[in-house]
Parts: C-alpha cells; structure tokens; sequence
C-alpha cells in the first residue's frame, strides 16, 4: 500500500496506474493523468484533483470527503460504494461523464 499522504503529484502521469489502497489524503493531483486508474479503496479525502484527467477511472470504495473533483474530465469514470458523495455532488458528476454503479 502506497502512504502518499500531502504528496505533490502536479501533472503526473499515472495512466493505468493501480493505486488501490494508497492513502492519497491532502494530496495535490492537479492536471494530473489518471486516466484507465484502479482506485480501489484509495483515501482521497481532502485531495485536490482540479482539471486531472480521470475518464476510466475505477472508484470503488474510495474515500472521497472534501474531494476537489471540479473540472476534472470524469468520462466513463466509473463510481461505485464511495463515501463522501453527496446526491448534488453525484448529479454533477453525472452530468460531467460519470457513471454510478450503486
């Protein structure tokens, strides 16, 4: 399990990459590349993903308090048994691409 609690990932690459139980808290992920990521039970409360790139993307079970989420590209990012979600948050990113599986 990766502890990236904070870390600064600006602009990274991370394409594909499975991260699955990172603890990612706090960390800043801005125009990052997480496209066709598994963020399977990734701690991302109070992470920063502004304009990242998440289309394909695998949440589930991902801890998502206080997320940034705003204007990431979330096409056919798929969403399911998350916590820090609420019904206005999830209707906007539906409307942005998004599919909720729960």
């Amino acid at each position: 399990m990766a502890i990236l609690r904070g870390a600064d990932l600006r602009g990274a690459d991370l394409q594909e990459a499975n991260l699955s139980g990172a603890i990612l808290r706090g960390a800043d992920l801005r125009y990052a590349n997480l496209s066709g990521a598994y963020l399977v039970g990734v701690n991302l409360s109070n992470a920063f993903l502004t304009y990242a790139n998440l289309s394909y993307v695998h949440f589930v079970g991902a801890n998502l308090c206080d997320t940034d989420l705003s204007c990431a590209n979330l096409e056919n990012a798929r969403f399911a048994w998350n916590s820090g979600i609420s019904e206005d948050v999830r209707r906007s990113l539906e409307q942005r691409g998004a599919i909720f599986e729960n």
